[in-house]
């Protein structure tokens, strides 16, 4: 939160949403992922901060069926449908 508040929101162009790889010491951002529910909640917080915003679901590697990528940019539409408008 604290770093979202140091960002002015006239610079944030673009949101990127990915999964990640967990490396057991760290975590790899590998877009090979579903998007997972911390960063679904942090996207929350910055639609919350920085208003409507052109939002990228990035799947690199390990590319699904387009129904799941479609689900995973559906839900990013829903978020910012909630936080913006209430439902």
């Amino acid at each position: 939160d604290e770093y979202l508040r140091g960002i002015p929101p006239h610079r944030v162009g673009q949101i990127h949403l990915a999964g990640h790889s967990d490396a057991g010491t760290h975590l790899v951002d590998t877009h090979d992922h579903p998007v997972p529910a911390p960063v679904w909640e942090l996207y929350r917080r910055a639609v919350a901060r920085f208003g409507p915003t052109s939002t990228l679901v990035e799947w690199d590697a390990a590319i699904p069926p387009f129904a799941v990528l479609a689900a995973e940019a559906e839900r990013a539409r829903a978020i910012e449908t909630e936080v913006l408008h209430g439902y």
